[in-house]
């Protein structure tokens, strides 16, 4: 064979191999399913897919905090999303969302008075709290507690608050201003003020009304307050990006998730340290960004439930016996699940800050040229959040649930 026909038949070799890679590659992208909804999951856009556990149904936009009133008729979630700020009124029995208060301003903070005739709600960056009447499942705005004027003037940014029984007065803290308030309601004044040194999340009082609990968000750290002198009488070093506080029921000890460090540590209130952190992730060796970021009970206190928003699971510990806590199993969940209540039945409650599934925006904006479309199909406004209703589940479920989520 002479050069030129090797050199001939080695191209002609090459472009039959090419045509042929071509096709296959053709016959791959048509194999390629694109986002949505299918027979038994919801494919994200990032490749994960979503088999939420239990009966889903549609609230407001980013769901970030989760109330049951004491009577279990009804669930409440403030919506914190990007266009518009509610709370959602949900009727267990009827599984029914039956009002979504449109407010200015929310994050997260909200909080029943002692009968749940009242709903005190954080007003986020206008700086107030909100005051509702609540009945029968319906809220009305009442009155309001101004902490300051509104962003940007004056820079406070309500975030958690709770409610103090013996006195009627709200606790609320701020990721801006970085303080505690201590706010009557029945005057609606400020009156008193304790500042701390780095951006604080969220506020709990324990059962027997001594001390409130502060999570210094950006000093991974628990604060102690006494209520008595309002003085700061320990500072308990946690994990980074402590987030929501849980007290057992007894004061004996106190849970908050670290959103930063896939854990949740575990403070002894007597001795007040750290006395155990757990790995809410898949894995106990996976890189940060499960981001645990709420925790609930069983009705009993023997399980602790902790919701990881950003690796769409619940995770479930036995913690009955104390400092030797095991991980039991995990439950799937709907898209960033930001809260998470048990009912006295030990079902489930979640609510899910994006949802299900985003949406198509064929009108949304355009970077290169903004003023060609004016619509509401931003993308941010197109997460839609849910509340996930979820039947206890025994050995065998679980075990299922936990195969689930590492499919």
């Amino acid at each position: 064979m002479s050069f030129r026909k090797f050199l001939l038949l080695i191209s002609l070799l090459s472009l039959a191999y090419g045509c042929r890679t071509l096709s296959d590659k053709n016959e791959s992208a048509k194999r390629v399913r694109l986002p949505g909804k299918f027979e038994n999951y919801t494919l994200l856009p990032n490749g994960w897919r979503l088999s939420p556990a239990g009966d889903q149904l549609a609230i407001g936009e980013l769901p970030l905090n989760l109330l049951v009133t004491g009577n279990e008729k009804y669930a409440l979630t403030s919506n914190s999303g990007t266009k518009t700020n509610s709370i959602s009124v949900v009727d267990l029995q009827n599984k029914k969302e039956v009002q979504r208060m449109v407010i200015d301003r929310t994050w997260r903070g909200m909080v029943f008075n002692s009968d749940d005739s009242k709903l005190f709600v954080s007003g986020a960056n206008n700086n107030a709290i909100y005051l509702y009447n609540f009945n029968s499942g319906q809220l009305s705005l009442k009155d309001s507690i101004v902490i300051g004027l509104p962003y940007p003037k004056d820079k406070i940014s309500i975030t958690g608050i709770d409610y103090w029984k013996a006195k009627n007065y709200l606790l609320a803290v701020s990721r801006m201003s970085n303080s505690l308030y201590v706010c009557d309601v029945a005057t609606k004044k400020v009156i008193n003020k304790l500042k701390f040194d780095s951006e604080c999340y969220d506020v709990k009082i324990d059962h027997a009304g001594n001390y409130a609990y502060v999570t210094l968000w950006g000093g991974a750290a628990v604060a102690e307050v006494d209520l008595n002198t309002m003085t700061v009488t320990h500072t308990i070093s946690v994990g980074d990006h402590p987030t929501e506080l849980l007290i057992s029921k007894n004061d004996e000890r106190l849970f908050t998730p670290n959103a930063n460090n896939n854990s949740v540590s575990i403070i002894d209130l007597k001795t007040k340290k750290e006395s155990e952190r757990i790995i809410s992730s898949l894995h106990p060796d996976a890189p940060y960004g499960s981001t645990p970021n709420a925790v609930c009970f069983n009705a009993d206190e023997s399980v602790l439930i902790v919701a990881n928003a950003d690796n769409n699971y619940l995770a479930l510990f036995d913690i009955s016996e104390k400092d030797r806590s095991k991980s039991i199993g995990f439950i799937p969940t709907g898209w960033y699940p930001t809260s998470v209540k048990t009912l006295k039945d030990n079902s489930i409650l979640v609510a899910n800050g994006k949802g299900l599934t985003s949406l198509p925006n064929p009108k949304g904006p355009v970077p290169t040229d903004p003023g060609k479309y004016h619509t509401d199909e931003y993308i941010a406004h197109l997460f839609m959040g849910t509340l996930s209703h979820i039947e206890y589940p025994d050995a065998n479920m679980l075990q299922a649930y936990s195969k689930q989520v590492y499919a």
